[in-house]
């Protein structure tokens, strides 16, 4: 199942949930996380399938913007 998570699916949520703004774009967490582009798109897209997160392309440029859903509270009000 791929290599393993060095960064748990929890602590990407709390950069959502402890951010200033109300989303955060890729390159933001990849920054956050240490993790290249291509990889954090790829643990966002499978936190978005999850349901934990929605996103929308903000421009032309293939910037795309994240934010948290219920879900996603949700899951980090169960985490220690």
């Amino acid at each position: 199942a791929g290599r393993p998570k060095s960064v748990s699916d929890a602590d990407i949520l709390r950069h959502f949930r402890d951010a200033a703004a109300p989303f955060l774009f890729t390159t933001e967490l990849a920054e956050l996380i240490d993790m290249s582009q291509q990889g954090a798109y790829s643990r966002l897209k499978e936190l978005e399938q999850a349901g934990y997160l929605k996103s929308k392309s903000m421009s032309e440029k293939s910037s795309r913007a994240w934010w948290l859903t219920p879900a996603g509270h949700e899951f980090l009000r169960h985490q220690a």
